[in-house]
């Protein structure tokens, strides 16, 4: 079980978030480097290195409260990682700004969108191996004067998001929104329930072959792909490549490492260039509607014993 892991303490229990392919809660006694899997939440959330290996059954004993505080810290606190990343250059203007702007809100970050190609991304995992339909909700908090740009324009209604989906079987494709498309309204592109984001228009890019969606990918809304798992391929999967794969995809520049719901600004066309100021954003989301209730189930199982 080996893999990443961030620390929590609650009193002398030590909590551990997995992200390699185990993924869930690993509890150890007084930071000793051996764990025990109790569940599985969070999928491919924290980036933290710290080891910790199994240990052998009844090895460590708990009482019910001390696991009972350990699952309301977890299901109140922990937040997913989000990474920053350059998608593409303009070959001219090269690689859009990425900004941190503490100056306007705590953890804000600046999207400068200057050219037509830059591309740049705001992306997490904490949503890899969930479904579609998981998806509770979506939201990002865009803090510069949007108005300044022509009501229902990329600028104006920047960013959409990109979502990597997967038939679990090596085909990949890009699942998309479209903000400026008339059917959304207000700032809904920013914050978003499921019962918003399943009746909109989804598109697909980044793959020649959607034989293996419904409807080949044509004319579908997000509920039609409601079962389609959340994965974004591996770096060595993009570096080898498939007939569609473009340099937009939502992946980092030069590393190839991909997340499986990133929030995009930039496109191809100068549709979403943002000028001076860029796009300021923060607090962005994505929650995996199951995590919380698979916490708030494995509580009551320990309550009965």
């Amino acid at each position: 079980m080996n893999g990443s892991f961030r620390r929590r303490c609650v009193g002398k229990i030590q909590v551990f978030l997995h992200t390699s392919e185990c993924r869930g809660i690993i509890l150890c006694a007084d930071g000793a480097g051996r764990g025990k899997m109790l569940a599985c939440i969070f999928p491919g959330e924290i980036k933290k290195q710290l080891f910790c290996a199994p240990m052998a059954r009844g090895e460590v004993k708990m009482k019910k409260i001390g696991l009972l505080l350990m699952l309301a810290l977890m299901v109140g606190t922990v937040s997913a990682v989000w990474d920053t990343f350059v998608i593409r250059e303009n070959s001219t203007s090269g690689a859009p700004d990425i900004l941190a702007r503490n100056d306007v809100q705590a953890g804000a970050v600046e999207f400068g969108i200057f050219a037509s190609n830059q591309k740049a991304g705001w992306g997490t995992d904490a949503a890899d191996g969930y479904t579609i339909g998981d998806l509770d909700a979506i939201s990002i908090d865009r803090l510069d004067d949007y108005t300044r740009f022509t009501v229902g324009s990329g600028p104006y209604v920047a960013p959409y998001f990109n979502i990597w989906i997967t038939n679990g079987s090596g085909k990949f494709v890009v699942a998309a929104n479209e903000p400026s498309n008339p059917e959304w309204a207000g700032t809904s592109e920013w914050d978003m329930t499921w019962d918003i984001l399943k009746t909109k228009t989804v598109k697909f890019y980044e793959a020649t072959d959607k034989s293996w969606l419904p409807s080949a990918g044509v004319g579908l809304k997000f509920q039609d792909i409601a079962g389609f798992t959340i994965q974004a391929p591996t770096a060595a999967q993009i570096a080898s490549g498939w007939a569609g794969l473009g340099t937009g995809a939502p992946r980092e520049l030069g590393t190839n490492l991909a997340y499986g719901f990133t929030w995009v600004f930039g496109d191809t066309l100068a549709n979403y260039v943002s000028g001076d100021d860029g796009f300021i954003v923060a607090n962005p989301t994505v929650v995996p509607e199951p995590a919380t209730l698979a916490m708030l189930g494995l509580g009551a199982l320990l309550l009965r014993k």
